[in-house]
């Protein structure tokens, strides 16, 4: 099982940093045990306007905030090509701790406001085993090709 380290008052989690191909750093919470089952999960949000941008690194910056505070993440990484296009690729303890973020504090009131700012938005999850992380984002990138086009709307279910 995976072991989460809280410090300090802010209930922020200590994390440590490994380099990966295609985007900014990896960011361990957990350090997952090798042959254990983990959900992966990939996003792709493309803003349909530079004019939608504050707001939504305005959103960003609370919603990384809130993934520091989060138990059940075992990691994450960030990719962009500005000014448009952002991608996410994370590791979940299973899906009750992604679905317990996904719908609490800022990524809820993300998920109401910035489907109408969004051209194009893409999901996608799967099993990795410990062993198998960090994420690549060769691999979730070609995930997410194969997904296909999802709505702007978080219409999917979290798989448990």
């Amino acid at each position: 099982m995976a072991r989460l380290i809280r410090v300090g008052l802010t209930g922020a989690m200590k994390t440590r940093k490994t380099p990966v191909k295609g985007g900014l750093a990896w960011r361990w919470y957990a350090e997952p045990a090798a042959d254990r089952d983990y959900l992966a999960m990939a996003t792709f949000i493309e803003l349909g306007s530079v004019w939608n941008l504050p707001r939504f690194e305005w959103y960003t910056l609370r919603v990384h905030r809130q993934l520091a505070r989060t138990p059940g993440l075992v990691g994450y990484s960030f990719r962009a090509e500005f000014p448009l296009r952002y991608w996410t690729i994370s590791a979940w303890e299973n899906g009750r701790a992604l679905h317990d973020f996904v719908r609490a504090g800022t990524h809820l009131t993300v998920m109401a406001v910035l489907p109408a700012t969004t051209r194009r938005f893409r999901h996608t999850h799967w099993k990795v085993t410990g062993s198998g992380l960090p994420l690549a984002w060769a691999d979730a990138l070609h995930r997410l090709e194969r997904s296909g086009l999802a709505s702007t709307a978080h219409s999917a279910r979290t798989p448990q």
